[in-house]
């Protein structure tokens, strides 16, 4: 009785194949009734694949007292393929194999579907320049990577059963369920990495956590960092020297040409006044270059120490426009400031220098006898300070290159008025570190500007604020 109502597949196949009984269930699951079905050989239905696995388990089940189990895709009546897992064990009752068909159509499609999807990660893990490596939970590396190989000089035969703390010098001292936290990327981090003959090589390593073979596991991407921590001793030195042995001597010269300039040493020729004047100029655009290096590499290494406190931006203007007025005099060039009652957060020392190198290019760049203006105006939670003048106009295609290092505007007439390309790009990380931002615009009708945003004092949470 149970078995006419039974939901799978019930059925008794003798030896030779032979379906010799079948329940009802049949036409619903397979579309065949019992009457089409026995007498009929099943492997008539299989998948030609199958045939012979099919057989061999059916044929074996007589040497058999337990229970066996074999797989085999099914055809049913309406021509749809279904995967099946057949439970069977000898009946002398019945005299042949008592059956039951469980359809696993379902899982196989997603055992499938998992299989494919772990081969393209492997594809694409496999492709990767950088080293990948893939741990399971207990420790051991399931997959390396081509250029995870070629950096540790492991064979893929060994790498398959290697201990990842034999490897990673981080998975002695962090547990499984540390490195896989986080579903993305950590931060990357430094390490030691042990190739096959022994020797250890600085590595940075990210990691995070992958699917893998229906579990958890950590996967690892790595990179050789010889070459960069080379390159950071070389920094390292070049700045040491820079420090040391340039800007030392190069002060010295300085104190010589000023002494000499200021008549300590007697009575100079105008033709030894114009050169030591020269000299004098030279050396400090050479001590202006080194400081300016030497400052771009503490902002680089984030040891350039601000102290942001809320600041009059008056007072910040005011400072600058005193500091560059004797050259705008020199130059014949006019200064216009709008004074305003704003306070932004700033160090004010650093807002200063940035301005002084806004408005000393202005000055130079600026058309003879013409005016460079100062102006702040707020700009939602920022203000906006604005350095404009009349002059060469700068390329469209250079307006934001020329906050890099090195680079210079090439406006027309500007060859024989180059700085170090430095000024521009110490402004821009100032001002970043800051929280604002600085750009260019230049045009034949409205001039060339500098601006940079600064935050208000009352845009700071807590702060005590200033109203305009």
């Amino acid at each position: 009785m149970l078995i006419q109502h039974a939901v799978d597949v019930i059925c008794v196949i003798d030896l030779k194949c032979t379906i010799l009984s079948v329940n009802p269930a049949s036409r619903t699951v397979w579309g065949y009734s019992p009457d089409e079905l026995i007498g009929k050989q099943v492997t008539d239905f299989l998948s030609s694949d199958d045939v012979k696995n099919t057989m061999k388990a059916i044929v074996g089940a007589e040497k058999s007292i337990d229970r066996i189990f074999f797989e085999n895709r099914f055809r049913k009546k309406s021509g749809a393929i279904v995967d099946l897992l057949w439970s069977a064990h000898l009946s002398a009752s019945d005299r042949g194999l008592f059956c039951i068909a469980h359809d696993i159509t379902d899982r196989k499609r997603a055992e499938r579907l998992l299989k494919e999807s772990e081969e393209r990660i492997r594809s694409i893990l496999e492709t990767m320049p950088a080293g990948v490596a893939v741990i399971n939970q207990n420790g051991t590396i399931e997959f390396m990577n081509k250029a995870a190989l070629e950096l540790t000089h492991y064979k893929r035969n060994e790498s398959n059963t290697l201990q990842a703390s034999r490897l990673f010098s981080f998975f002695n001292d962090t547990s499984f369920e540390q490195l896989i936290g986080a579903q993305e990327f950590g931060a990357s981090r430094d390490c030691q990495i042990a190739s096959s003959t022994g020797e250890r090589f600085p590595a940075e390593a990210s990691t995070c956590k992958l699917s893998w073979s229906e579990s958890s596991a950590c996967l690892v991407v790595f990179l050789d960092a010889t070459i960069k921590y080379e390159v950071e001793r070389t920094k390292r030195e070049f700045f040491a020297m820079v420090s040391h042995d340039l800007r030392t001597p190069l002060t010295t010269i300085s104190l010589i040409f000023s002494y000499l300039l200021d008549g300590l040493g007697g009575d100079l020729s105008k033709d030894a006044t114009e050169f030591a004047s020269r000299g004098f100029e030279s050396c400090q655009r050479l001590m202006t270059l080194v400081q300016d290096l030497l400052d771009l590499e503490k902002m680089r290494a984030g040891k350039f120490v601000m102290d942001i406190v809320e600041t009059s931006i008056s007072e910040v203007i005011s400072a600058a426009v005193s500091a560059v007025e004797p050259y705008a005099e020199s130059q014949s060039i006019s200064l216009s400031q709008e004074l305003t009652e704003l306070q932004c957060l700033c160090d004010g020392g650093r807002i200063i220098q940035v301005l002084i190198n806004l408005l000393s290019n202005a000055i130079k760049f600026s058309v003879p006898d013409g005016t460079v203006y100062i102006v702040a105006q707020v700009e939602a939670n920022h203000v906006k300070i604005s350095v404009r003048n009349r002059g060469p106009v700068i390329a469209a295609d250079k307006l934001s290159s020329i906050f890099e290092k090195f680079e210079q505007a090439n406006s027309r007439g500007a060859e024989e008025r180059r700085g170090t390309g430095l000024g521009l790009a110490i402004s821009k990380t100032l001002v970043e570190q800051h929280g604002g931002k600085i750009w260019a615009e230049s045009s034949e009708e409205a001039g060339t500007s500098f601006s940079f945003t600064l935050p208000l004092a009352e845009a700071l949470p807590g702060g005590a604020g200033v109203t305009p």
